[in-house]
């Protein structure tokens, strides 16, 4: 069950996966509110993707998040995913042990 705050990999319109932030839960329609860092939307909990290593992987096909992570400290955001996967960091890394 998802709660408020949990973070989750959801796809956008474009069909590029993105990191989000759960805002909102109506559970009389089985909706969420999702927030990315430039995007917010409503959609079913059933479109929500975990953080597993294999989710993450999508990420890498994300350029938005790629060159974000290039541009500042990636690795805070690889220690981050690091603690939800416990992956060794070397797996987590955006850079290449992913793809």
């Amino acid at each position: 069950m998802w709660s408020l705050g949990d973070v989750c990999i959801y796809q956008h319109e474009n069909k590029v996966y993105d990191l989000f932030v759960i805002e909102e839960i109506n559970l009389e329609n089985s909706l969420v509110t999702v927030r990315s860092s430039s995007y917010t939307t409503s959609c079913y909990f059933s479109d929500l993707l975990n953080i597993t290593p294999e989710n993450v992987k999508l990420l890498c096909e994300n350029d938005k998040i790629t060159s974000t992570l290039d541009s500042v400290d990636y690795s805070y955001f690889a220690t981050k995913l690091n603690t939800l996967l416990n992956l060794p960091l070397s797996m987590v890394c955006f850079k290449s042990s992913i793809k």
